[in-house]
């Protein structure tokens, strides 16, 4: 599987801007975390997913329990406001209401999932 930038960079899972996080996956209050994976290939199109969470663990497990299992091996997962390029651009597939609601800190778990397939066939 390629997990592919815009500037064709094939990638392995990788992980950054990880917290302070214990083993249960929790992380500091005010940071939410995105995973994701941005995947073409010839004659696939192109399909890019996003997940949010509230620490890099429910981030990750977000995208894991709602992406294919063939795209967990190219995700990513970062703190939500990294300066990273490939981390903005992603985190602009997040519509801003969600935005605002994780920013609002509910009580319980937020978390947010998209999905956005471009045939260019």
């Amino acid at each position: 599987m390629n997990a592919t930038s815009e500037n064709g960079a094939t990638s392995d899972r990788r992980t950054r801007g990880r917290g302070s996080q214990d083993a249960g996956g929790a992380a500091d209050a005010e940071k939410r975390y995105i995973a994701f994976c941005d995947y073409f290939a010839t004659g696939e199109g192109r399909t890019v997913m996003v997940a949010v969470g509230c620490s890099p663990f429910h981030a990750e497990q977000v995208f894991k329990q709602s992406a294919h299992s063939y795209f967990h091996a190219g995700m990513v997962v970062a703190e939500l406001g990294s300066p990273e390029p490939e981390t903005r651009r992603m985190a602009m597939m997040i519509p801003d209401p969600v935005l605002r609601t994780f920013q609002r800190k509910p009580s319980g778990t937020p978390q947010f999932y998209c999905e956005l397939h471009f045939n260019m066939a």
